[in-house]
Parts: structure tokens; C-alpha cells; sequence
């Protein structure tokens, strides 16, 4: 499927499931994600999850933010936006045959810290400080899909 038509199945899936319009941009890094705005200047993060993401490892991510959000963890954390079912996932056909799921999030404003020239000391302390905050928030949270093998595992 051409990169204008995977767009135009998350335009139609939004439209239809979200109730939301607006364009895509496509965001960096080995995931299908684009930044969406809508005409009122929102911004949401629209993510194509493959068939190999277990729904466990979406419901994981939705409830270690809710979790700690609860906890009153300080610094804006990306939600999962529920579509008009109140689901937090929907299906899209990306490809022929192949029913993938969309999940929507709020979007969080910053800078990628490879796009930073300079890095200060301040800056790498400042982000210790703040992953030292969350894991501190996080100590009471588990989950069943939290007990696996990842790549991507801290």
C-alpha cells in the first residue's frame, strides 16, 4: 500500500472512530506514528500497532499511565484517547488482508534530545532526576504483560 493511502486509512479511521479531522505528518523512528492537527490546532499522536503487539502490552502502557498520573507524577505523560466505543484501540486496514489496530494519543510538546546541539550537564541531570521521580511513582504498579522479554526494556 502507497504511503498516501496507509494515510488516507488513519485520515478515514480518525474521521470515523475518533471523530477527529486534520492532517498527518509522519514522526521519526521504526513505528508507523504521525502527528496529527486538527483544524483547532489539537495535537494528537495516531499510532498504527502491528499484529505482533499483544493487546496485553496496549492495555500495559494505558494503565502505567493512568497509574501514574494517579500518583501525581508531575511531568505531562502521553494518554491514550478512548474512540467514540470507548475503546482504546480500533481497527485499520493498512494492508490487503490485514486488519491492524490504531491507538490515539495526547500529544506531548518537546524536543528530541538527539535534536539537541549541546547537551549540559544541567539537562542529563535534570532528566535523571525526572526518571528517578517516575520510577519512584511507579513502585506499586504491575501488570501481566509487564513480565516479558523486550528489546526496548530498561
Amino acid at each position: 500500500m502507497s504511503t498516501k493511502s496507509i494515510e488516507e486509512s488513519v485520515l478515514q479511521c480518525l474521521r470515523d472512530s475518533y471523530q477527529i479531522t486534520g492532517t498527518l505528518v509522519r514522526l521519526s523512528g521504526e513505528n508507523l506514528n504521525y502527528l496529527v492537527t486538527t483544524k483547532e490546532g489539537l495535537h494528537y499522536v495516531a499510532k498504527v500497532v502491528d499484529d505482533d503487539m499483544p493487546a496485553a502490552v496496549v492495555d500495559l502502557e494505558f494503565d502505567a499511565s493512568k497509574y501514574a498520573i494517579s500518583k501525581g507524577f508531575e511531568l505531562q505523560l502521553p494518554e491514550i484517547v478512548q474512540n467514540i466505543y470507548e475503546k482504546i484501540e480500533t481497527g485499520i486496514k493498512i494492508h490487503i488482508n490485514e486488519v491492524q489496530r490504531l491507538l490515539l494519543l495526547t500529544y506531548v510538546s518537546g524536543t528530541v534530545l538527539d535534536n539537541v546541539p549541546d547537551i549540559s550537564v544541567e539537562l542529563l541531570q535534570n532528566l535523571g532526576k525526572s526518571l528517578a521521580r517516575y520510577n519512584i511513582v511507579m513502585q506499586g504498579f504491575d501488570h501481566p504483560a509487564a513480565h516479558r522479554s523486550h528489546r526496548w526494556s530498561l
